[in-house]
């Protein structure tokens, strides 16, 4: 009666979770709009961001056990986001209770929060100041790595790259959940936002997007390769659905087009290995495993089961 939806972690905490209002830890009213919210106080933050951060005293490199949770502010608002994409309006519908029983998201509203979605992979948002790169030195002895700080290619030396990595992987690994995926093709039939459609935008937002320079450039090659570890993935995965499968096959046949098309004529050294790198993993897609990229660092709170290892930690 006072508006009130129940529902239980079974329909916010999957990754494929269909449910476009059950959500962990996303806030504000309109998932879209707090999404843009978001994204502008976590580029406040990263602009403020100094060795005021941390006490004085404290090694610099402890600059990046801070640096984590305000680079990767914007990952639960993102999770939320990108499950409206193949989402659906549902309620415990009982016997008589009028209630709505269930009702696809439109399609206007899963094209505008992918498009957000895009919005925070784009290379600018992902490329971490350089003032904030020139600050963080490799850790002291007795100052040892954990879970919590970026994963690193880079030995001891700050990597400014798997940070854009990571975050371009959070939205993929929901997007391409094989659940949400084998649903699209099926609610396209009915007006909602079709796979093809979602992968084809994914493409021209990023492979056949204005080339970037410097750092960005490295970033956008970069995030390029994780959206095609995504489709090659999708495109033998078992436990998607035929056509979801076939539809990831004839996105990668487009884009191998393009690509091919833009090795002929690319007169940029760095571009072009690119290129080659993207054709030699489309010849082995079963090789394609979005394992392979750098996790994300645990964010939500931990749990315990007993007082006593409560106690122990």
């Amino acid at each position: 009666k006072n508006g009130l939806r129940y529902l239980t972690d079974q329909d916010a905490r999957p990754a494929g979770s269909v449910s476009g209002l059950a959500h962990l830890w996303d806030n504000g009213n309109n998932i879209i709009e707090e999404l843009k919210n978001v994204m502008k106080v976590r580029e406040k933050a990263l602009q403020q961001f100094s060795e005021n951060n941390i006490l004085p005293g404290t090694p610099l490199a402890m600059l990046e056990d801070v640096l984590v949770p305000i680079y990767f502010y914007n990952r639960y608002q993102i999770e939320a986001a990108t499950k409206l994409v193949g989402g659906m309006d549902y309620t415990y519908a009982l016997r008589g209770d009028g209630q709505v029983i269930k009702k696809s998201i439109p399609k206007s509203e899963q094209v505008k929060a992918l498009n957000e979605v895009i919005n925070c992979i784009d290379p600018k948002a992902l490329m971490l100041p350089e003032k904030i790169i020139a600050l963080i030195p490799p850790r002291p002895a007795g100052y040892n790595t954990s879970k919590e700080l970026f994963r690193k290619r880079t030995g001891l030396a700050f990597d400014a790259l798997t940070p854009a990595e990571t975050a371009a992987d959070i939205p993929f690994s929901f997007l391409f959940n094989s659940d949400r995926v084998s649903r699209m093709v099926q609610y396209e039939v009915n007006g909602g936002l079709g796979l093809l459609e979602m992968l084809n935008t994914l493409s021209n937002k990023t492979w056949k997007a204005a080339r970037r320079t410097g750092m960005e450039k490295l970033i956008q090659q970069q995030t390029e390769q994780v959206l095609l570890t995504y489709m090659l993935a999708l495109s033998v995965n078992n436990t998607a659905s035929f056509q979801a499968r076939a539809d990831a096959k004839k996105a990668l046949a487009d884009l191998k087009i393009f690509i091919e098309t833009q090795k002929k004529v690319s007169t940029d050294a760095s571009y072009s290995a690119h290129l080659i790198l993207a054709l030699d993993r489309m010849e082995e897609p079963a090789d394609a495993k979005p394992t392979l990229h750098k996790e994300i660092p645990p964010g939500a709170p931990i749990g315990c089961s007993s007082n006593e290892e409560f106690a122990e930690n």
